[in-house]
């Protein structure tokens, strides 16, 4: 699922977005079925989180953060909508392990675990903190960034990357 797409960042050349696109496809009684990701991981099913790369019409940047803070920030359409949002680490876990199992490889990546895949990013906040504002997701950069066990990106001062 690409969580990226229920953003209301896309507009056409008169303005609409696709909120209001899908809005005006679909009768309401089917708005608890749109991005229901949090409805579906309630069901004990695997729900991996991706980006599109950009296919399907360029929605969905390959930007991993971005996506993310789709997830966690997905307000409800209509009052009486369950609410769609899951929490910050359940969308990191769609977008590693769940998206590791999906691929089958879960057995050698997707959690950070002695002899497994060691990639991984440290991010400029806290993003698991209980107090985290969700909102400054957008605005995370990583601060190190880690590929098959070595640092191959570094913001931290005195770090070397090997």
């Amino acid at each position: 699922m690409s969580p990226y797409h229920a953003q209301d960042v896309w507009r056409g050349e008169d303005g609409t977005t696709l909120d209001t696109i899908y809005l005006s496809r679909i009768h309401r009684c089917q708005y608890q079925h749109m991005y229901a990701y949090k409805a579906i991981q309630g069901m004990d099913t695997h729900v991996a989180f991706s980006t599109d790369g950009g296919s399907g019409g360029g929605l969905s940047p390959m930007e991993p953060l971005l996506t993310i803070h789709a997830a966690v920030t997905r307000e409800r359409w209509v009052p009486d909508q369950d609410d769609p949002a899951v929490t910050v680490m359940q969308a990191v876990d769609c977008y590693t392990r769940e998206a590791a199992y999906a691929e089958g490889m879960d057995d050698v990546k997707g959690r950070i675990q002695v002899g497994m895949l060691a990639d991984m990013v440290l991010l400029s906040g806290d993003v698991f903190h209980p107090d985290y504002d969700t909102a400054l997701l957008r605005a995370e950069v990583p601060v190190l960034t880690v590929c098959d066990g070595r640092a191959v990106y570094s913001a931290l001062r005195g770090m070397r990357v090997s």
